[in-house]
């Protein structure tokens, strides 16, 4: 198991950025996801559709696919333990739940 950190940076929208710079973060199932946020913005990473259309509260809350709750300025999240998308399997595609144009992709690898 390993640990990784996304960093959210920039002004409104922001960026999801990993920290080997990839535009994905690549994670085997039960690593641990945490969003540092850097902006002076509160965040919400949130999983979404392949188009960065937030899941329904009722697909993600109270589920395993409850990746953050809000992320206050300048705060990280708690770890987030990688499991497979119940739309997409190995690719897992977030958004800001509080931001549109805010999107970031994380990849199981096996």
């Amino acid at each position: 198991m390993a640990d990784f950190s996304i960093r959210i940076r920039g002004a409104i929208p922001a960026e999801f950025v990993p920290a080997d710079g990839k535009p994905w973060q690549l994670a085997r199932l039960d690593d641990n996801i945490g969003w540092g946020n850097a902006t002076g913005a509160t965040h919400q990473p949130w999983p979404a559709t392949p188009h960065g259309v937030p899941l329904p509260d009722a697909d993600v809350l109270g589920t395993p696919h409850f990746l953050s709750d809000e992320i206050p300025r300048r705060t990280a999240s708690n770890p987030w333990r990688v499991t497979k998308s119940i739309t997409t399997g190995n690719t897992i595609f977030y958004c800001c739940k509080l931001h549109e144009g805010e999107f970031g992709v994380i990849v199981i690898v096996e």
